[in-house]
């Protein structure tokens, strides 16, 4: 299986990560980079398909 991420107007890639509602791996809309309490980044997006807050720990 091949991924595609799709790159916005200004040249951004389109963050990846796993919708617990939809059960599989979506595209995010939205994405906002946010540090967790123990100081690790993360990133808090919607998911393009179903809505759901996604969050994907790392960079």
């Amino acid at each position: 299986m091949t991924t595609i991420l799709y790159s916005c107007i200004t040249g951004c890639i389109a963050m990846e990560g796993y919708c617990v509602k939809c059960k599989s791996k979506r595209e995010m809309k939205d994405e906002k980079k946010v540090t967790m309490k123990n100081g690790k980044p993360a990133t808090q997006g919607i998911c393009t398909v179903c809505g759901t807050k996604m969050f994907k720990i790392g960079k």
